[in-house]
C-alpha cells in the first residue's frame, strides 16, 4: 500500500460570548478571555495549529480534579465549578460579576454609542412602516383569496353531493307505466368450420421432432436463427484510494491518504456465434374457422337453418370439406313505446327467447320505469315486479 498523503487537523471552538477563536477544544474547557464555558455545538476542525492552553496570574486549584486552573468560574478540565471556597481572588474575576452579557443587536448598536443617543433617520422611519403596511396588505389579501377558494371548494362538494343523491334517486324510482309493444326483433350469429388441408410453417432448432402430429409435406430450409454471445474472463487493472485517520491524544488527528490495488476479473462479451436452425413448411388437416352465418328480422320467424352431419365428419379423421356449426349467438329484442308529456318516447330490452314469445306487436304490457326512462320491470316477466309496485 502505498502512502500518498498525510493531513493532521485540529479540533478547536470559538466562544460566542467574547468572540476568541481558535480554542482548542482537548485542553480548554473554558474561554481563557472571559471564562465562558466550553460548547461542545462549536467544535470544528481545522489544519491550523492551536497553541496550548497557557494559565494567566493567580492559579486555583480544583477541588474535584486538582487540574490548576487560572481564576475561573468552572475548571478548564472537567468543568466542574469553581466557587469562593477554592480561592478568595475567584470573586474578583469580571465574568463572574458579569455573566455573559448578551451582546447588543444590530439596532440597539446602531441607536447609541456610549451614553451618547443618536437619532434616528426620519425617511428610514416612513420607508419602514410603509413596507410594513404593504406586508400586511399583502397577508390580508393572500387570506381573502384563500378563504374564497375553501368557499368554493365547500359548494363544490354540496352540490356533487346533491347531483349524487339525484342521481340515486332517479335511478331507483318506481314509474308505474303502460307500454305499448310495437315490434319484435331477432337476431343471430352461428359460427362455423371447416376441415380442409392448411398451410403452416415452423422455425426449429430441434428438428422435425418439433413438428406437429399429422404434418405431410414438409419441407425443410437451413435458416439463421439467432445470435450466441460469447463471453470470456478478462483482468482489468484499477488503482483505489482509501482514507483513514486517527487520534493523536493531543487534541489533533491525523489523516492518511493512501493508494492500492484494487485490479478485478469481470465476464465480458468477445464475440457472437450463428445459431441454425430449420424452418419447415408443411401441410396439415384442421379444422379452422370460416364465415359465420348472421341474420336478423322482425316477428317471431326467426328462420334458424338446420345442419345435417354426416356421420364420416364425426370421426376422428374427417374428410375434406366437413363443416360443422357451434353453438349459435342470438339476441331477442322487444320495442315499447309510452307517452310522457305528451311525447311519444320509444324504449327496448332484450329478453329471453321465452319470455320473447309472449309479447305481440299491437298489445300493451304494464311495467315500470325509472327516472331516466328505463325499464326496471315487466309484469308477467319479472318476478319482483309486484313487490316494487307495492314499495
Amino acid at each position: 500500500m502505498n502512502i500518498v498523503k498525510q493531513e493532521t487537523f485540529h479540533e478547536a471552538w470559538d466562544c460566542n460570548s467574547c468572540g476568541t477563536e481558535g480554542l482548542s477544544a482537548f485542553d480548554c474547557k473554558q474561554c481563557p478571555t472571559c471564562g465562558a464555558p466550553f460548547d461542545k455545538e462549536t467544535v470544528y476542525q481545522t489544519d491550523n495549529p492551536i497553541e496550548n492552553y497557557k494559565f494567566k496570574g493567580h492559579d486555583i486549584v480544583c477541588a474535584n480534579c486538582q487540574t490548576r486552573n487560572e481564576k475561573r468560574f468552572s475548571c478548564r478540565n472537567c468543568g466542574a465549578s469553581l466557587d469562593d471556597g477554592d480561592d478568595k481572588m475567584v470573586a474578583g474575576f469580571t465574568y463572574l460579576q458579569n455573566k455573559a452579557q448578551p451582546k447588543a443587536s444590530r439596532h440597539e448598536a446602531s441607536a447609541s454609542f456610549g451614553a451618547i443617543p443618536i437619532t434616528t433617520n426620519p425617511s428610514w422611519f416612513t420607508n419602514e412602516t410603509a413596507r410594513q403596511q404593504s406586508e400586511s396588505m399583502s397577508i390580508g389579501q393572500s387570506e381573502s383569496e384563500t378563504n374564497w377558494f375553501k368557499y368554493l371548494l365547500i359548494i363544490g362538494g354540496v352540490l356533487l353531493i346533491v347531483l349524487l343523491v339525484w342521481l340515486v334517486r332517479q335511478f331507483q324510482a318506481v314509474i308505474p307505466t303502460t307500454l305499448d309493444i310495437e315490434r319484435v326483433h331477432w337476431s343471430y350469429k352461428i359460427p362455423l368450420e371447416d376441415y380442409q388441408p392448411r398451410r403452416d410453417s415452423l422455425v426449429t432448432e430441434v428438428g422435425r421432432s418439433a413438428l406437429p402430429s399429422g404434418a405431410y409435406d414438409i419441407i425443410g430450409t437451413k435458416v439463421h436463427v439467432r445470435d450466441e454471445p460469447i463471453y470470456e474472463t478478462k483482468k482489468f487493472k484499477k488503482t483505489c484510494t482509501k482514507t483513514e485517520s486517527h487520534s493523536n491524544g493531543d487534541g489533533s488527528w491525523t489523516r492518511t491518504t493512501s493508494e492500492y490495488d484494487c485490479s478485478y476479473s469481470e465476464r465480458v462479451q468477445v464475440d457472437t456465434k450463428k445459431i441454425w436452425g430449420t424452418k419447415f413448411d408443411f401441410k396439415i388437416d384442421s379444422w379452422q374457422s370460416i364465415d359465420p352465418i348472421v341474420r336478423d328480422g322482425f316477428g317471431h320467424q326467426t328462420n334458424f337453418p338446420t345442419f345435417t352431419t354426416k356421420a364420416e365428419c364425426l370421426s376422428a379423421k374427417p374428410p375434406h370439406g366437413c363443416i360443422r356449426a357451434l353453438s349459435p349467438i342470438a339476441i331477442y329484442t322487444v320495442y315499447f313505446s309510452y307517452h310522457e308529456a305528451e311525447n311519444r318516447k320509444e324504449i327496448s330490452k332484450s329478453l329471453p327467447r321465452q319470455d320473447w314469445e309472449m309479447f305481440t306487436p299491437g298489445t300493451k304490457s304494464e311495467a315500470i320505469l325509472n327516472g331516466f326512462g328505463q325499464i326496471r320491470s315487466i309484469k308477467g316477466v319479472d318476478a319482483d315486479y309486484e313487490e316494487m309496485l307495492q314499495n
